[in-house]
């Protein structure tokens, strides 16, 4: 369980400079890393942060319920949406570069699996 949750933790922090990093670049005039608004973002790394805090601070079936929503959540609004502008309609505008869009897609993906493995793990 360890592993999951320095994966969680990951998540969250690279989440969270991702967006950053986007913030900075669209009040400096540049286009955001991706099409998604890195404020919204930001936030969503915060409960994320939450949940994974929940694991220590609260009742475990509160975190797994958490993981549970956060990782679905995850995989429709970030993993497929990002996926489907990479591999199936190879659009990336909005994104500032292919890199973006990649390290956008990696980035979800550790999160919602990291997620999904802990709920697992939780109920064997």
């Amino acid at each position: 369980m360890t592993t999951i949750l320095i994966a969680q933790a990951a998540y969250v922090l690279f989440g969270m400079l991702f967006n950053v990093v986007s913030i900075w670049r669209e009040r400096a005039g540049l286009t955001r890393l991706t099409p998604t608004n890195p404020s919204r973002g930001f936030r969503s790394m915060a409960i994320a942060a939450v949940i994974t805090a929940g694991y220590f601070l609260l009742p475990v079936w509160i975190y797994v319920a958490g993981w549970l929503v956060l990782a679905s959540l995850i995989a429709k609004r970030a993993v497929w949406k990002h996926y489907r502008a990479i591999a199936i309609t190879r659009n990336l505008d909005g994104y500032a570069s292919p890199a973006s869009a990649r390290l956008a897609l990696a980035i979800n993906a550790v999160g919602c699996l990291s997620g999904v493995l802990a709920t697992a793990a939780l109920f064997n």
